[in-house]
């Protein structure tokens, strides 16, 4: 399984070969944050675009002296990178009002670890006509910036081809996702959360390409793994494949997700024509994972039915990274929605830096041997 090596290693490092080579040939990297930036527009520029990950982080002593005790350790860790100059590879970066824990972020990189392309997105949360105006407009402007910063032009057949190069990207970790819901699936949990997280850092046109060698090396493939039940892993932001494997190694399989850092990144495909500004703007805003969008609530419940239904779910990890506020107050709208279902769950309280996992692993052990009996 080289292809499927290939793909975990580089979702488990901070930097990887593909950005280096990149790089070396003279390209630019953009950094950004959250599910609702369209990365095809910095694709569209040239630019390769990073979905930010603290990855190695396991201490935030400097990110502590900026930011409070009640922030989120996922903001803090990647502040203590940044400070730590690890983000050093990145020429641009892109932020948006996701959250207060990130809104505070980019303003404290601003000013104390600068890169040289900074741009912040106000991205509404509602998804009514004006609204998806104003974010049309948001994100021209966000185009504009780019185009002079870096000297490029960002076409509409930059754009269009960008757009379709991503709705390739989505069919196939759609058809990989589908695989999960087999008895015995050829790929497990943790491996379809590492090979989604690999396309955060790789360019599109090789992503692709892996991704279709990785599902002709996987056919007939039976992983050495049992699992006692079929789980469903929701909250906020997870790429941890450290706790995803001690979900696995006590016996539950991860068959489906609703994490940004997971099956959102599939969710629906572009027509790719006409305005494709507006177009981009309409899908990424009308995204139905994320809490912070107000009027999007009765969607992420009816997203989770329908994921519990396709993928035979037994019961639900609802994870979140302490002081997290938009999953925590989703927590209690999940928590009716999952209780009028029947359907068994967990509510998880972590750090984004790799701790208590013992403590993890007896809850998680608990919760599916009660399932089990």
């Amino acid at each position: 399984m080289d292809t499927l090596n290939k793909l975990i290693g580089a979702s488990n490092s901070l930097g990887n070969h593909y950005i280096e080579e990149w790089k070396q040939q003279g390209g630019k990297v953009v950094g950004f944050f959250g599910s609702h930036i369209p990365e095809e527009i910095i694709y569209a520029a040239g630019l390769l675009p990073f979905r930010v990950r603290p990855v190695g982080c396991n201490q935030t002593r400097e990110a502590d002296v900026y930011m409070s005790n009640v922030n989120c350790t996922f903001a803090k860790c990647c502040l203590e990178h940044a400070l730590g100059d690890k983000f050093a590879f990145l020429d641009g970066l892109v932020s948006m009002n996701s959250c207060d824990h990130v809104r505070r972020l980019y303003d404290i990189w601003r000013l104390k670890s600068p890169v040289p392309f900074m741009h912040f997105l106000s991205v509404p949360h509602l998804t009514h006509k004006r609204a998806i105006n104003w974010y049309r407009d948001e994100l021209a402007i966000f185009r504009d910036a780019i185009e002079r910063h870096f000297e490029v032009s960002v076409t509409q057949d930059n754009l269009a081809h960008a757009i379709a190069l991503y709705n390739r990207t989505r069919s196939l970790l759609r058809q990989l996702s589908d695989m999960l819901k087999k008895d015995i699936p050829p790929i497990t949990g943790r491996e379809y959360l590492s090979i989604v997280l690999a396309g955060f850092s790789i360019p599109k046109e090789q992503y692709n390409q892996l991704l279709e060698e990785l599902m002709k090396e996987i056919k007939g493939r039976k992983p050495d793994v049992r699992y006692k039940t079929r789980l469903l892993l929701m909250g906020s932001a997870f790429d941890d494949s450290n706790f995803a494997q001690v979900i696995e190694e006590s016996g539950g399989l991860i068959a489906a997700d609703t994490l940004s850092f997971g099956s959102r990144v599939y969710h629906g495909i572009l027509k790719g024509h006409g305005d494709p500004i507006g177009e981009l703007a309409e899908f990424y805003l009308k995204q139905p994972g994320c809490p912070r969008m107000a009027d999007k609530a009765n969607e992420r419940l009816d997203l989770v039915e329908r994921k519990i239904e396709e993928f035979g779910i037994n019961g639900v990890i609802y994870q979140r990274i302490r002081y997290c506020n938009l999953w925590g107050g989703e927590a209690f709208l999940t928590t009716k929605k999952l209780e009028a279902l029947g359907v068994p769950f967990i509510n998880l309280e972590r750090e984004y830096y790799p701790t208590a996992l013992g403590t993890l692993r007896t809850r998680i052990e608990a919760f599916i041997e009660r399932m089990s009996k």
